[in-house]
């Protein structure tokens, strides 16, 4: 069986539950629970692209709250405290703590979910497959999501059909590695458990998670069951911007800087294969890497219902592009694609060929 580097989007939440893990949905049902004041979304809703009433709707839209979050660290850093303090409102200061709030509540809302009745079987199925797959051929696994989805199979494991317990983060012999590395050890971050003596997976999350945070200067992992908002000295590594922001906002912290600059690099040149599965396709700071890799096969499994649109000066604005066209351009010459009405039915992580949509 092959080594592969499976990349995981916001596709496999939106396969489960819809209306849960619409990102819009989720930024929406935030600026309506009640967790931000009202000072804190006028401060939000004051800048451009944003309406106070709705809040951000969109990555897109929080491209002005990246503009105002630069201005506010120039103006310090040339003018000094003393003129921040006489131009600038408190809360107006207080700006980065305000969004970082509202981005944790964001990433939170995707995080917190239980797998309901009506999809908990066919979910078994496809972890069961998938937790397997990774096991047997230590695979590398990359999420873009906030989700615990994944993650907490990585962790607590599979039941598999005859009862044994599948958990690729358990080791693979009483002295060797794990099946699975995350980088952290006892919940601190240390990028040297990446190199473990003896070959195993990687377990990525790409854009951060609701469990990464820094306290007294140690970038560490919560435990899953002691997730909280906390306004002390703890910082948030959770990218949730306009896409041409994120590698700016990935540069700044030292744990998705690592995955990027060097586990990422290394997943995908150790790959036999890579399979992109319910990925938008519209990070370029990913796709940048991929195309690069121009010799590995790469599958993409996306759900037959989604369009594309062009995303670059080849194509006209706003154009409705054909699939096979869009991944092309944006991974390379080299993808095959595989659009299954539901994603979770797909199963062939060895020969993605073998699998028959129906």
């Amino acid at each position: 069986m092959t080594k592969k580097l499976i990349i995981i989007g916001n596709g496999l939440g939106m396969a489960l539950d819809p209306d849960h893990f619409s990102l819009m949905k989720a930024m929406t049902r935030v600026w309506e629970s009640g967790t931000l004041s009202t000072k804190e979304k006028e401060l939000i809703g004051a800048l451009e692209g944003i309406e106070t009433e709705t809040g951000p709707t969109s990555e897109e839209e929080l491209i002005s709250t990246q503009i105002a979050l630069t201005l506010l660290s120039d103006f310090r850093s040339r003018l000094g405290k003393e003129a921040l303090d006489t131009w600038f409102t408190a809360d107006a200061k207080d700006f980065p703590n305000t969004l970082r709030k509202y981005i944790f509540e964001v990433a939170h809302e995707l995080y917190s979910y239980e797998i309901s009745a009506e999809k908990a079987k066919q979910w078994q199925a496809f972890t069961q497959n998938l937790i397997s797959f990774i096991v047997t051929t230590l695979s590398h696994v990359a999420t873009l999501n906030y989700d615990d989805l994944l993650y907490e199979k990585i962790v607590n494991g599979v039941e598999m059909p005859d009862g044994t317990l599948l958990r690729p983060s358990s080791r693979q012999s009483e002295s060797g590695p794990p099946y699975t590395k995350d980088g952290f050890i006892s919940g601190v971050f240390n990028p040297d458990c990446f190199d473990w003596n003896g070959e195993c997976g990687s377990y990525l999350h790409l854009h951060g998670t609701p469990l990464f945070v820094t306290k007294n200067r140690v970038p560490q992992k919560l435990q899953r069951h002691s997730l909280d908002y906390s306004q002390d000295t703890r910082r948030r590594h959770i990218v949730l911007a306009n896409p041409k922001d994120k590698r700016e906002i990935i540069d700044q912290s030292v744990i998705l800087k690592n995955f990027w600059d060097v586990q990422l690099p290394r997943c995908i040149k150790e790959a036999d294969e890579i399979i992109v599965f319910g990925y938008s396709g519209l990070d370029e700071h990913l796709n940048e890497l991929l195309r690069d890799e121009e010799t590995t096969p790469k599958w993409v499994i996306e759900w037959s219902g989604s369009r594309h649109f062009s995303s670059s000066d080849e194509f006209n604005d706003e154009e409705e592009i054909e699939p096979t066209q869009f991944w092309n351009s944006a991974l390379g010459d080299n993808v095959s694609l595989i659009r299954p009405d539901d994603v979770l039915e797909f199963t062939d992580w060895e020969n993605p060929s073998d699998f028959i949509p129906f």
